[in-house]
């Protein structure tokens, strides 16, 4: 017999329409006509539903359910032979189920989808759903002709510029003191907010490398990741805009063996007789600033004055690059200051400088030869450099020694020589073109904008979590661009910035509930129905308009108050997040924790700590919170932090109850709630007046409905 609901001043009925290839089947607890269509009463089990949200894994989940049915005479045959069988197709189509509340009209519930049907005799029992369009939906689903992923890509990209060093590049002089200005040292190249683009394949001198499923007008250029220095460094010749290959694959390009030309300075030094001052601004970038040798001679006799470059020497180390040297050249750029009095005919004066490019001490070559015959100051300025051949070794240091020789061949003792010798290092700079021959398992970065929007006219870069969010729905699920219910409430408050990019095989459900905790936000269908998206979050400040219904004591039973379990505090997180384009890191760690709470609830220094690793999110910045800069002043929306910490930073009041007020009946996940007139008449001691609570948990059968309400803020 058909199922009777009956509970208090609640007289409920549900419809269960199920839609098929040939029309609509209707059956209910009891006979029921709507005026239009007549529902058959013939549903005999007691339909379970439950909805819910969690705050704090930012997810929104939703019960299967099983109906069973008398299998009575439907059209002059059993009901089963008319749902399976013949010419009507039921498997996965929708099932709509409705509530009629005390004659009242009848309101959506829940949509499923019919996963299974199965036949008792004189029953049949079918398997309802939950369907999300994402469900089965793996990404990246487009691939090379090479069978490799096509990446997926979000974000606002920066590259580094592209000024190269090449093979032919040499000083034009001994006094080219440009070549340091004309050049990019590795320094310069302070992005790192690049995206992987895997290799494809070489053709016509050139290496090409995949860059997404989009195209790119512009900082399409690639760049090569050199761990050693740690920096994106520009590939040589790239192109701007990248190219199509095949439908849903661009790539980009740059010359043969990953070639890029670079210059770098030295990382250290060792002054190995403590002759120089300032010794490491030879490499601080600046010809201002430099290293510095001061010796004064003043003659006593005529014997001639000799000071070794070995008693002088200076070791200057460098980095050493990944891959294999091209050509290249290390160049020192020197200002000698000679001032001499006294000088008589016959007197000598020589500065020499060597410099042992291998570094090894053993191999000093001359390399700057000076000689003065007359008083005065005499300033020069000379660049020398050593070129590099292919598949030279680049050197680790090269050390630079100073020689002087000097004679006072007519001394006078009240006219002796006076000889002060200035050498400067002005800059030091090694320039390279490296290569990599071998290119398996190399990856090239790219710093084109990802994808553009797909639910707004015009396309507008996607720079924000939630809208990456939206998009991945549209464009791989299937969902309209018609705006979600909360949408444009949820796009005012938050900037949540995002770089992210999908080159391994994942489910789409996994990555829509990643951007959804990263980007703190909720997405769900209303009551399953795939035609009303909504977006749900905690918003900075609440008024009494937001407010959807005020419940009071005499619309509930069986209530239940209870506080946060204290396990599911959080009062101090570890923020990793601005994930490298490597995958290997972070590139920004913060440390955030509520002072009050922990000083409150006698939380000890190594307790209550939750490490957690963002790879979309890379703004805003967390604010470091602590006993200064409180995070309870802190708007929610403000960063990843406090948004977390508004949820279960401290024990929130929760309630648990019965609805029996029939008004009620239309109550949905995230509706926001008020309570009043309450028995007791405080939450523990905490009065209800002006809390806002958020409807988390839903749970229905035929006369009842539980509701679960969690307080998120305040009016």
């Amino acid at each position: 017999m058909p199922f009777n609901i009956k509970s208090a001043n609640i007289n409920e009925n549900w419809l269960f329409e199920f839609t098929h290839s040939g029309g609509t089947l209707r059956l209910s607890y009891q006979d029921y006509h709507d005026g239009t269509n007549f529902y058959f009463g013939s549903v005999t089990n007691r339909v379970s539903l439950r909805e819910s949200v969690n705050l704090e894994r930012s997810t929104s989940q939703n019960s299967n359910a099983s109906v069973t049915v008398m299998n009575f005479t439907f059209q002059g045959q059993p009901l089963s032979e008319f749902i399976f069988g013949a010419t009507n197709n039921f498997i996965n189509r929708n099932v709509t189920i409705k509530s009629v509340v005390n004659k009242q009209n009848a309101q959506t519930i829940a949509t499923f989808r019919l996963a299974r049907i199965d036949l008792m005799v004189d029953t049949i029992q079918f398997s309802l759903i939950a369907h999300r369009p994402w469900d089965n939906v793996t990404l990246p689903n487009s691939k090379t002709i090479t069978n490799k992923y096509v990446p997926i890509v979000y974000g606002n990209y920066t590259r580094n510029s592209n000024t190269e060093f090449v093979a032919t590049d040499t000083p034009s002089s001994a006094t080219d003191t440009t070549y340091f200005a004309d050049s990019d040292f590795i320094e310069d190249y302070t992005s790192n907010d690049y995206f992987p683009a895997p290799y494809y394949k070489s053709g016509g001198g050139r290496e090409e490398f995949t860059t997404g499923i989009h195209s790119m007008s512009s900082d399409a250029q690639a760049a090569f990741y050199d761990a050693a220095v740690d920096k994106f460094i520009p590939l040589s010749t790239p192109i701007a805009a990248n190219s199509v290959r095949t439908t849903n694959h661009y790539v980009t390009s740059c010359k043969r063996h990953f070639a890029r030309g670079f210059a770098y300075r030295a990382d250290g030094f060792t002054d190995n007789h403590t002759a120089w001052t300032d010794e490491a601004d030879a490499f601080d970038g600046s010809t201002v600033s430099y290293a510095q040798l001061i010796k004064t001679f003043t003659s006593t006799n005529n014997v001639v004055f000799t000071q070794s470059h070995t008693d002088t020497d200076i070791t200057y180390t460098f980095p050493i690059p990944s891959g294999e040297i091209n050509a290249g050249s290390m160049v020192i750029h020197f200002q000698t200051i000679s001032t001499i009095l006294n000088y008589s005919s016959g007197d000598v004066y020589e500065l020499k400088i060597y410099v042992d490019w291998t570094g090894t001490g053993n191999n000093f070559e001359l390399e700057v030869d000076q000689s003065h015959s007359s008083n005065g100051t005499f300033t020069n300025t000379v660049v020398v450099f050593e070129n590099f051949a292919e598949d030279e070794t680049l050197p680790e240091q090269f050390l630079i020694g100073v020689n002087r020789r000097i004679q006072d061949s007519s001394f006078d003792s009240s006219n002796p020589l006076n000889a002060t010798t200035t050498v400067r290092i002005k800059e030091i700079g090694i320039f390279v073109e490296m290569i990599n021959k071998e290119k398996d398992g190399l990856t090239a970065y790219c710093a084109g904008d990802g994808l553009t929007d797909s639910f707004a006219s015009g396309g507008a870069a996607i720079t924000e979590i939630h809208e990456a969010h939206r998009d991945l729905l549209i464009r791989f699920a299937g969902m309209t661009n018609s705006t979600p219910t909360g949408w444009s409430t949820l796009d005012a408050a938050k900037d949540w910035k995002i770089r992210y990019w999908q080159t391994q095989l994942e489910d789409l459900d996994s990555i829509l509930n990643r951007l959804q905790y990263e980007g703190g936000f909720i997405f769900r269908f209303k009551r399953g129905n795939s035609s009303e998206p909504e977006y749900i979050f905690i918003k900075d400040s609440y008024s009494s308009g937001d407010i959807d219904f005020t419940i009071t004591q005499g619309d509930i039973g069986n209530v239940k108050i209870s506080t946060l379990d204290f396990s599911k505090l959080l009062t101090k997180m570890n923020v990793n997040y601005d994930l490298h384009p490597t995958d290997s890191r972070y590139l920004t760690k913060k440390t955030a924790f509520s002072h009050t709470v922990r000083n409150a609830y006698n939380i000890d220094t190594l307790e209550n700590i939750v490490d957690v690793n963002l790879n979309a999110y890379v703004g805003p910045d967390v604010t470091e919170y602590d006993d200064s800069t409180l995070v309870e002043n802190a708007n929610p929306n403000n960063d990843f932090f406090a948004y977390y910490y508004r949820i279960y930073g401290q024990p929130a009041i929760i309630i648990n109850a019965d609805i029996v007020n029939p008004a009620f009946y239309d109550i949905d996940i995230g509706s926001l709630v008020s309570f009043s007139d309450m028995h007791p008449a405080k939450a523990f001691g905490k009065a209800y007046t002006n809390v806002v609570f958020m409807i988390t948990s839903l749970t229905r059968s035929p006369g009842l409905l539980k509701v679960e309400a969690r307080e998120i803020g305040a009016i």
